[in-house]
């Protein structure tokens, strides 16, 4: 018994080598194209397309050099190598790529969460939450509303309809100071516009043009701590998606069936799924410390507690994957690795959210009841099976 048990372990560890392995060397190699293929397009409603230029839908695409010439009507998720937007897109985008270009035509009316090494604005987004190394806001870029940023270099040559917050290692608002590698030959001295506050976090202060900023610019020093930060959040954006995509191998591995359960539960029972989620997340740690008070189950208690621990670092994988599974059932999905991106996408959505104050909290919240309402809900015993 304990042999198969170390086995097991010990499998599960060498699975999550493998698959953080990759990522490990991503910076010593050259990124390669997610698929070799022809991009993917999975509508939610092939049937209502209202025609060859627009989807009526949410789209879901995978491929190597994806473009988004029609419109969308809805929101739109995208994996792939290189990606250009060149059309409205009715709802929120969600995009991981190498390249990603929204173009003088393209029009994102609602956020943009984007995962990338470079990212070029040239069209219209009404608010950014961007991870990228290289990030341009070009000539004719307008971001709506605020614009939030980690990035290696920023350079900002449209406008900023309100805030702009941003982590950076340079930064510039003049085309003749550029930092992130855009061409900014026929630019001259083109200076880009914040018409709220520039709040950043950078190497060195910059002389902000005048006329750039409207409101305040605050500037916070970036010392190795700081540049620290960024690279960690970052690396945890990285780690967050490599930990769901490990849980849900393991769960296809171990328990095939638990993922179709956790999608019913989720879907036909949500009512238990949120009464045990707040049962778990109350009582558990109430019932812990009860016991620890009590000398002969004091042990007890601390098992409790570090099973409590567990099922809250599991919860939100959980429920992205109990999303995705229910994402993928809808659209009638079986390709596993179109799965595998969905999951992946899911689980980079979720931890942007979670960068965005006061949003944060309630994602968290959702997250952690409904990913904890599933998991206890998901292994209690059937009462008819019994029977």
């Amino acid at each position: 018994m304990l042999k198969s048990k170390l086995k097991t372990i010990l499998i599960i560890a060498l699975l999550i080598i493998f698959v953080i392995a990759p990522f490990v060397r991503a910076d010593e190699e050259d990124i390669m194209p997610i698929s070799e293929e022809e991009e993917t397009v999975v509508d939610e409603n092939p049937t209502e397309e209202i025609d060859e230029n627009m989807k009526n839908s949410d789209v879901y695409i995978s491929g190597d050099n994806v473009t988004i010439d029609y419109t969308v009507v809805g929101n739109a998720f995208i994996v792939a190598n290189n990606v250009t937007i060149s059309a409205p897109i009715g709802g929120d985008a969600f995009i991981v790529a190498k390249n990603i270009n929204i173009d003088a035509n393209g029009y994102v009316y609602s956020n943009l969460f984007a995962c990338s090494d470079t990212l070029i604005i040239n069209g219209i987004v009404y608010d950014v939450y961007a991870a990228c190394n290289n990030i341009t806001i070009a000539e004719n870029g307008y971001v709506y509303r605020d614009l939030h940023s980690v990035s290696s270099n920023i350079d900002i040559f449209g406008t900023v309809g309100r805030n702009a917050f941003i982590g950076c290692d340079k930064i510039s608002l003049s085309a003749g100071n550029a930092t992130s590698g855009y061409n900014t030959e026929n630019l001259g001295d083109l200076n880009g516009v914040v018409y709220g506050n520039l709040e950043y976090s950078s190497s060195d202060e910059i002389t902000v043009p005048e006329g750039s900023v409207n409101g305040e610019v605050k500037f916070n020093k970036m010392t190795i701590d700081n540049k620290s930060n960024i690279t960690d959040i970052i690396l945890s954006i990285i780690a967050s998606i490599v930990f769901t995509v490990v849980i849900w191998l393991i769960l296809n591995w171990l328990t095939p069936n638990y993922i179709e359960k956790a999608k019913e539960l989720l879907t036909t029972k949500i009512g238990f799924v949120i009464l045990f989620g707040l049962l778990g997340l109350i009582l558990l740690p109430i019932i812990s410390l009860i016991l620890l008070f009590t000398p002969v189950t004091s042990g007890l208690s601390f098992l409790l507690l570090g099973i409590y621990m567990i099922l809250i670092a599991l919860s939100s994988s959980i429920f992205v994957i109990t999303l995705s599974e229910f994402v993928a059932d809808k659209l009638n999905l079986s390709n596993k690795w179109l799965k595998l991106a969905i999951v992946a996408a899911g689980a980079l959505v979720v931890y942007l959210l979670k960068l965005i104050p006061y949003v944060s909290i309630v994602v968290s919240l959702v997250c952690i009841v409904l990913g904890l309402g599933v998991l206890v809900k998901g292994f209690l015993p059937n009462k008819k099976q019994e029977a």
